[in-house]
């Protein structure tokens, strides 16, 4: 249906408009052309900036854009005007402004709503001439109030190794040490009151003096705790000038409050295309040392024993400790399962450069089989101080610890009966040292021993 105007009688009793300050003509009134002129004058005063950057008509394919102001949402700019620009026959033109305030034209659409730019007009043109000019600038115009943006995204198309995504600038004329910015996420509690839950702030630490050269600033994380929002932590760099402001990471928190029974904290994740036997994830622990260089003075590692089968049931993996000793960062022990896959369990070791604390491997022989503690994967170099068994059946039967080539104990009879003990008479002093890499092994006697075998050594360098 067509728009309808006001009644005739409405009409007439119009005197003038007060939003505008257009004056209607009222009837008879004299001269008529002048009176004409004073409302048509204060209608384009009234109109002039609807004006701004629109599209019209020049006859054949060419078009003109009336000068006019704009808003990019990070800069305001204004456009001089154009005339003669030549639009592609037989198609849709689409006219813009860019970034830079260049106009634009091109037979491909507009650009994403997510790359800046002020759109004008959809031209569509046909055997060399213009056939409709379509008005598109309420798309900058008009916009959704603040608040009601679904999933606003912060996006840049520049090359490069870094670009400002999101800047924030505090012009304050003034700074001073303690100053802060802060990022507020607030939401309506129960009540439907809008509360804070969390928060990032830069704390300025120091603002520096008039070259600008020793400014220091950190991080604090701030979270709703029982109604309370509390500082969680800090984020420090490790800078000789920030250790001087005294911030360190106290108190940063990684929680759960779930009622679960076990619950992730905190989560790492190696998405790897083709992941293989060894592999590592490490977290390591630097600090200055004393000519104040960034030094790793600990790692801790994971390593992928056995990354599995297709079905991935088969995986193994253990982990590594290594400290820094005198200079140097040194392996200091693992931690290994128990699992009959695994069948060994080497103590995590404090350890000196040379000589640490014994730790006790273990094995478990069912009806005298062998088992592999180590095939050519021991951790590190160890000695073997003495060997035993706990018979676990009233079954008899010998066992004895190879390194896969050569015997180091004689063999061992187990006595048949439950939890008698049996130790190993002889070391052989010149096998008893297992290499890096190296293997060991208790090997029964395939008859029906069944007993808990503990091997006690320790680390050598």
């Amino acid at each position: 249906m067509a728009e309808v105007y006001p009644s005739d009688a409405a009409l007439n009793a119009l005197s003038s408009d007060t939003e505008t300050g257009v004056e209607y003509i009222t009837t008879g009134q004299a001269p008529y052309y002048t009176n004409w002129r004073k409302a048509m004058q204060r209608h384009l005063l009234a109109s002039k900036r609807a004006n701004d950057l629109r599209v019209f008509d020049e006859g054949s394919l060419d078009v003109g854009v009336k000068a006019g102001k704009y808003f990019t949402g990070t800069a305001y700019g204004s456009y001089s005007g154009s005339t003669g620009n030549t639009l592609t026959d037989n198609t849709t033109n689409y006219l813009y402004l860019n970034s830079a305030g260049a106009l634009t034209v091109n037979t491909t659409g507009y650009p994403s709503d997510r790359v800046n730019h002020i759109r004008l007009a959809t031209v569509t043109t046909a055997s060399g001439e213009i056939t409709a000019i379509t008005d598109d600038r309420g798309y900058s115009f008009i916009s959704p109030p603040s608040g009601v943006l679904d999933e606003p995204e912060f996006y840049s198309e520049e090359a490069g190794a870094s670009v400002v995504i999101l800047g924030m600038h505090w012009n304050s004329a003034s700074p001073a040490d303690g100053d802060l910015m802060q990022m507020s996420w607030n939401a309506e509690n129960a009540a439907g009151t809008k509360t804070e839950y969390g928060r990032i702030q830069l704390e300025l630490d120091d603002t520096g003096d008039a070259s600008g050269n020793s400014e220091d600033a950190h991080f604090e994380l701030l979270e709703i705790v029982a109604g309370v929002l509390t500082n969680q932590g800090d984020i420090v760099g490790t800078t000789k000038s920030q250790t001087l402001t005294n911030k360190t990471l106290d108190e940063a928190v990684a929680y759960s409050d779930s009622s679960s029974v076990s619950v992730e904290i905190f989560e790492f994740f190696w998405e790897k295309g083709s992941p293989a036997d060894n592999d590592e994830m490490r977290v390591p622990f630097y600090g200055e040392d004393a000519a104040g260089a960034k030094t790793e003075y600990a790692r801790l590692t994971m390593e992928i024993d056995d990354s599995g089968d297709a079905s991935g049931n088969s995986e193994d993996a253990h982990l590594a400790f290594s400290e820094m000793v005198a200079g140097t960062l040194t392996d200091m022990g693992s931690i290994v399962g128990t699992s009959s896959a695994r069948a060994n369990a080497a103590a995590l070791q404090v350890v000196t450069s040379s000589v640490g604390v014994p730790f006790v491997l273990t094995a478990t022989l069912a009806a005298g089989n062998t088992v592999a503690i180590y095939s050519s994967n021991a951790p590190f170099k160890f000695r073997i101080l003495d060997a035993w068994s706990i018979a676990d059946s009233a079954d008899s039967g010998t066992w004895k610890l190879t390194d896969g080539s050569n015997d180091i104990t004689d063999a061992v009879a187990v006595t048949g009966t439950d939890k008698t003990i049996d130790r190993a008479g002889t070391i052989d002093d010149a096998y008893y040292e297992i290499a890096a890499s190296g293997s060991l092994s208790v090997v029964g006697d395939g008859s029906n021993a069944d007993c808990e075998v503990f091997v006690l050594a320790v680390r050598v360098s």
